[in-house]
């Protein structure tokens, strides 16, 4: 299974959700109401963690004890993974449209500079779907 930025909004929505700072998850139940399994679970909190959207309290084979952090609720309001994505692919739809703005300005670094915009997309969409 992928992990998806649609997966881990939803995750993160879910622990918003719950009204609390802190609480005790269930590896086993936790995963299986999201449909993933353990690992991939256990993978989401540990990227949740090192985002700084939650900390550890306390940790076992079964369970884990967290709190959110108000990093996770600012993050959350604002859109979660899904905006964060939108941002970055419109940050690269401005950065194309100033460049073809350059286009006849300097055609010479155009060129140039339109190849390094073609390999950073390509290197983005590669950790994209290497991220689903």
């Amino acid at each position: 299974m992928l992990i998806t930025i649609e997966l881990k909004d939803e995750i993160l929505k879910e622990l918003i959700e719950r009204n609390e700072i802190g609480y005790k998850l269930d590896y086993n139940n936790d995963a299986n109401s999201f449909n993933i399994s353990v690992p991939v679970f256990k993978e989401i909190l540990f990227h949740f963690e090192e985002l700084n959207f939650i900390r550890v309290v306390e940790k076992t084979m079964r369970y884990i004890s967290i709190t959110l952090t108000a990093n996770a609720f600012s993050f959350y309001e604002h859109g979660g993974f899904y905006a964060q994505e939108q941002l970055l692919k419109a940050e690269f739809e401005k950065l194309q449209l100033e460049l073809d703005a350059l286009k006849d300005v300097c055609p010479e670094r155009f060129n140039n500079i339109t190849a390094i915009m073609a390999n950073i997309t390509t290197i983005m969409s590669l950790v994209a779907v290497n991220a689903r």
